[in-house]
């Protein structure tokens, strides 16, 4: 399994997990721990300003105490996510489908061929495409907060605000 954190620049931070290994609260915190690290190194201005947001969905290791608590004591700000919201983030409505398309159908020997496969598949991405994905965000944003409005209710103006605000959002899943 992969999880991937990426940007309007590009991919910031992967990893993959081992074959039938379960994202876990405790898993997944090891990971944030180490996008973390990625993420200071890949835009230190950024980091600098903490001018940056995590979305992702509601999995529960997204939402568990631990991962939730780091956040939280590391100044990791959030943006909402609406739960049964398929397809609201750029990993999902573009970048694993993106990359599936170049590795879908072939056979690969082992784990290391499909790592470097999906590794080439997403270095041959234009930097554009990434900040396309993330320019149909906002949009996207937009209307979930329209079609479910008694859910944004408290959020919506947050949302609209850090969607505008220059903000550099983070993805994962």
């Amino acid at each position: 399994m992969l999880i991937a954190f990426i940007d309007r620049f590009g991919l910031i931070h992967q990893e993959f997990l081992p074959n039938r290994m379960g994202i876990t609260g405790r898993v997944y915190l090891q990971v944030i721990k180490n996008f973390r690290e990625s993420m200071r190194r890949c835009h230190p201005l950024i980091w600098r300003q903490q001018n940056w947001g995590l979305l992702q969905d509601n999995a529960s290791a997204h939402i568990s105490n631990p991962v939730q608590n780091f956040l939280l004591d590391k100044g990791i700000p959030q943006l909402p996510h609406p739960g049964y919201s398929p397809n609201l983030t750029p990993l999902d409505y573009w970048f694993f489908s993106r990359v599936k398309s170049v590795v879908k159908g072939i056979h690969f020997h082992s784990a290391d061929d499909l790592k470097t496969a999906v590794d080439n598949a997403i270095a041959t991405i234009p930097a554009q495409e990434f900040s396309a994905a993330f320019d149909r965000l906002v949009p996207r944003l937009r209307k979930c907060i329209q079609e479910c409005e008694e859910y944004f209710e408290r959020e919506s103006e947050q949302v609209q605000t850090e969607s505008r605000g220059g903000w550099t959002s983070v993805l994962c899943d």
